[in-house]
């Protein structure tokens, strides 16, 4: 965990100029990277095309289904951790998304409109849309 400190910290101090953070870094670009660090783990991003459990290090989903497909929620986030999940065929008007796990107090949240997307964040008790 120490190099792992030591790396954040000239990754933070070498980005930061007279003070000013460059454009190349967002604040949620950030925030993200430090939710990873703090969850062990690498964000990534996938293109799926069939159902499946997401894994802890998803970030980013990218849904290339030809058939109705459903996706389940990991079992154990960390607080504030946060995935999205996107239809990029385009055709989840006719062929739904359905993504199961506790979303703002409900079993699953369906995408059901073409190029349609969802940012979800987990609150240390269920996950909510943003």
């Amino acid at each position: 965990m120490a190099d792992t400190i030591r790396t954040l910290a000239y990754l933070i101090a070498s980005e930061f100029q007279n003070g000013q953070p460059p454009g190349s870094i967002s604040p949620q670009d950030m925030r993200d990277f430090l939710v990873s660090v703090a969850a062990g783990t690498v964000s990534t991003s996938r293109t799926l095309t069939t159902g499946t459990t997401f894994l802890s290090t998803d970030r980013y989903i990218f849904s290339n289904q030809s058939a109705a497909i459903a996706y389940t929620l990991y079992a154990s986030p960390v607080t504030n951790q946060m995935i999205t999940v996107k239809d990029i065929a385009g055709n989840a008007a006719t062929y739904n998304i359905t993504i199961t796990g506790t979303i703002d107090g409900a079993s699953s949240f369906v995408l059901n409109n073409n190029y349609a997307f969802v940012d979800l964040i987990y609150n240390g008790t269920n996950w909510s849309v943003i």
